[in-house]
């Protein structure tokens, strides 16, 4: 299997390849690969129909404003855990910006899922207050308090 990198090109297509490869792959369930497939074609589609932009690039946006920017590593200090803020890879931030994307995505009832995605998505544009996006800046709250055991990382 070929590994694609992120690389800030917007007509990239390797970038675009590799982000429908790891959202389609987050969001399936019991190796339902093909029911994921159509969830998210039809979230790709209704992203189309509302702002009449290419969905994959507005995609790429949304993941930009929701992924971590450094990430925590838990670590045994003299008899206590500390969790130290490291840098992160691009790859590794989309992955967990997808993945806290999917779980508030979860997290809601009523429509179908690719529903539930786009008003996700709307949400996290309009209401600062958004769930995924308090788990992002819980995340970075976290990794500022915890500044001073960067002495301990091994980079």
């Amino acid at each position: 299997m070929k590994n694609f990198k992120f690389i800030r090109i917007s007509n990239d297509r390797a970038n675009h390849k590799y982000l429908v490869r790891s959202f389609i792959g987050s969001m399936t369930k019991s190796g339902k690969k093909s029911k994921a497939t159509k969830i998210f074609n039809a979230f790709l589609y209704d992203i189309n129909v509302k702002f009449n932009l290419p969905p994959v690039e507005f995609l790429d946006n949304l993941l930009e404003i929701v992924r971590p920017k450094v990430f925590l590593i838990s670590k045994k200090v003299s008899g206590s855990t500390v969790r130290i803020p490291t840098p992160i890879t691009l790859n590794k931030s989309y992955s967990i910006g997808i993945k806290w994307f999917l779980s508030s995505v979860s997290k809601r009832s009523g429509s179908p899922f690719s529903q539930l995605m786009f008003f996700e998505l709307l949400d996290i544009y309009s209401n600062p207050a958004n769930q995924t996006l308090k788990k992002r800046d819980e995340y970075h709250k976290l990794a500022k308090l915890n500044r001073p055991f960067l002495k301990y990382a091994k980079f």
